[in-house]
């Protein structure tokens, strides 16, 4: 079984309806999902710790090429609904940075 985990700042422009959309997408392309809040933190290109608050959404599916096809393709959704700069997806632990 694969998991996967898409990261949603809460923050982030229009991120109600983009989570409304995912929770859409992945419900039919996987068959569902979970949502719950997570606090993180990245480290931006100035060495300047970023603190947010993020939803993530969580799935599962039989397949990794297709959980990873539809976490990729959540992603670029992502950056065109919210003008994120990077968008996290992990498949199984496995960071995709779209």
């Amino acid at each position: 079984m694969v998991v996967i985990k898409v990261y949603l700042p809460k923050e982030a422009t229009y991120a109600n309806d983009t989570l409304d959309t995912i929770k859409s997408l992945i419900g039919n392309k996987l068959g569902g999902y979970t949502v719950y809040h997570a606090d993180g933190g990245w480290v931006n290109e100035s060495g300047e710790l970023i603190q947010e608050s993020v939803w993530v959404i969580e799935s599962y599916h039989e397949d990794v090429s297709h959980a990873r096809y539809v976490g990729k393709r959540i992603g670029r959704l992502i950056k065109r609904m919210t003008n994120e700069s990077s968008v996290l997806i992990a498949v199984n632990t496995e960071p995709i940075y779209v």
